[in-house]
């Protein structure tokens, strides 16, 4: 037994058909010229007030990379106007700084006011630190994989070797890597809030 119901929407179909077709392919057509023209990204536009400093220096100490590297640029970075907290972790060869700014900062001002502050204390530096300054945004290049590299029978300087001389070039060799930074675990941190 067919409803009333049924029928009827089979009546209407049947007797607009042709305005039906025009609605459907109106829709479609509009549909495919919006998805064609739409700006679209995969992440939106957003810059983090935060700027990030990388330093890498073989394989110094970390007691002495603090003492003469990290340190004095967490100094050098807290007299930059409108930052709100800078943080560190210092490793042996590899020092990670990062300066926090207020909501609203023009990040491109305060990126380029970062490296002009390195730029002026570079001389007190070791002259074997090489330094590199990014702001943190997801348009911009940042760290996109980490890997780990352990061992139970070889000590962090042939680790490092290892990583430096055999594994990078490696990753380099892949088509659309265009970094590889080497970067070894963590042993002090510190963190200075105004």
């Amino acid at each position: 037994m067919i409803s009333n119901n049924s029928s009827g929407l089979g009546r209407f179909a049947t007797r607009h058909a042709l305005s039906i077709t025009f609605i459907a392919v109106t829709l479609c057509v509009a549909g495919i010229f919006s998805a064609r023209h739409t700006p679209s990204a995969v992440f939106p536009r957003t810059n983090f007030p935060r700027v990030v400093v990388m330093v890498n220096n073989g394989i110094m100490p970390a007691n002495e990379m603090m003492a003469t590297i990290t340190r004095p640029i967490e100094e050098a970075m807290k007299s930059i106007p409108g930052v709100k907290m800078v943080r560190s972790s210092t490793a042996r060869g590899s020092a990670v700084i990062n300066v926090v700014f207020n909501w609203g900062t023009d990040m491109q001002r305060s990126e380029v006011y970062v490296m002009g502050r390195l730029s002026e204390i570079r001389s007190g530096l070791p002259p074997t630190a090489v330094t590199d300054v990014s702001r943190v945004a997801f348009t911009l290049s940042y760290p996109v994989i980490g890997i780990s590299l352990t061992s139970s029978t070889r000590n962090q300087m042939d680790l490092w070797n290892i990583a430096t001389y055999k594994i990078k070039p490696l990753f380099l060799q892949i088509p659309g890597v265009a970094k590889v930074e080497i970067l070894t675990s963590p042993n002090i941190t510190s963190s200075w809030t105004p």
